[in-house]
């Protein structure tokens, strides 16, 4: 099930699994006969590569997990000793589930979708923030922008899924701006470019994307207005999260460890690709993938890396990968009187920043 590279004998390199499952409990611990040991020389001192599962919420070819993708191929996961298999799974329940299970050493998810497991006892710990911000973007039509929360009210909204990250941010929106979620009408659309066509024909007022296609129907389609986080504007990271068993295990918490190190030198080589383009970056990303937002003489690759870049990766300080504690403490308080969680812990206890190479 791995997909080793015939241009390195010597060596195991990162696999990548390209099927899509739910990982029930059991599904889960199956998972990890997947990912057989690297048997080639390693880095950060080791002989062997250190073998090491990571699941992704959705398919990997997205500009959402540009850092995985890097990693990978840009051989910063093998820098730092570590023969990683990247397993895509259909959403953020199955990549929480794979981590609960034993499956997946680490994945990275909304803190809208882990907080409630933590809440309810989980033993996961948030290990380093690979996001600050919401990557939803709201599509609307410039006959009816919809560019505040005000513009909300009595709205039609579309969306891939019911109960998923995409309604949570939407009602927790809602809920801070004041406004009675009934009031908002949900539909359940594909999540495509092609889906513009109904909020043209009045069937919707809006629909909620990645970034990625936000930034293709921006370039396609003139009249159309792009919400972006200040409207989306419910605290929302992502964040990496492990087994607490794990963060306090010596040899998995250095594997953690190794994984944040690769991580942080990927989202860095992105940042410094900056004035080049991203040339490099996509470049890197090509060498393994193909996928539209990468393609073609003018790719939308770069404006949204630069949104990544500006807002998302990096705090306030410049940093990669360190916990934003007041924005984690915040999301807390709004998710308490959302009833997204009880409000009964400490949320500060559900993180630690002592995985993350010093930047």
């Amino acid at each position: 099930m791995r997909m080793d590279n015939p241009m390195s004998p010597k060596r195991r390199r990162t696999g990548i699994v390209r099927r899509f499952a739910v990982i029930a409990a059991a599904g889960a611990l199956a998972l990890t006969g997947c990912a057989s040991g690297g048997n080639g020389a390693g880095g950060d001192g080791g002989d062997a590569l250190k073998p090491v599962t990571i699941t992704t919420f959705l398919p990997l070819e997205s500009l959402t997990f540009t850092p995985e993708m890097v990693a990978y191929a840009g051989g910063y996961f093998e820098k730092h000793g570590l023969d990683v298999t990247l397993q895509p799974v259909q959403g953020a329940p199955a990549a929480v589930q794979s981590v609960l299970g034993g499956a997946a050493l680490t994945t990275r998810v909304s803190s809208i979708d882990i907080m409630p497991a933590m809440d309810q006892g989980q033993k996961v710990q948030g290990v380093g923030t690979m996001s600050y911000g919401t990557s939803l973007r709201l599509v609307s039509s410039d006959k009816k922008p919809l560019r505040t929360a005000a513009d909300l009210k009595g709205a039609t909204i579309g969306m891939g899924s019911t109960g998923g990250t995409s309604e949570r941010t939407l009602d927790l929106t809602l809920d801070a701006a004041g406004i009675d979620r009934k009031s908002v009408k949900r539909e359940v659309v594909p999540v495509s470019a092609a889906t513009f066509e109904l909020v043209r024909q009045g069937k919707l007022d809006g629909y909620i994307v990645s970034m990625d296609t936000a930034a293709a129907l921006k370039e396609q389609n003139k009249d159309a207005v792009i919400g972006g986080s200040e409207l989306l504007s419910a605290p929302d990271m992502q964040v990496w999260i492990a087994m607490k068993s794990s963060v306090d295990d010596p040899k998995k918490a250095d594997e953690l460890k190794r994984v944040m190190a690769s991580i942080q030198d990927a989202i860095t080589f992105v940042r410094d690709d900056k004035a080049n383009g991203y040339k490099n970056v996509i470049a890197t990303m090509k060498k393994k993938w193909t996928f539209p937002s990468i393609e073609g003489d003018a790719p939308i690759a770069p404006s949204v890396l630069d949104e990544y870049v500006a807002t998302g990766w990096f705090n306030p300080d410049g940093k990669p990968l360190v916990n934003a504690d007041d924005t984690w403490k915040q999301a807390y308080g709004l998710y308490t009187s959302s009833k997204l969680v009880s409000g009964d812990h400490d949320p500060m206890e559900w993180l630690t920043n002592k995985l993350i190479p010093a930047s």
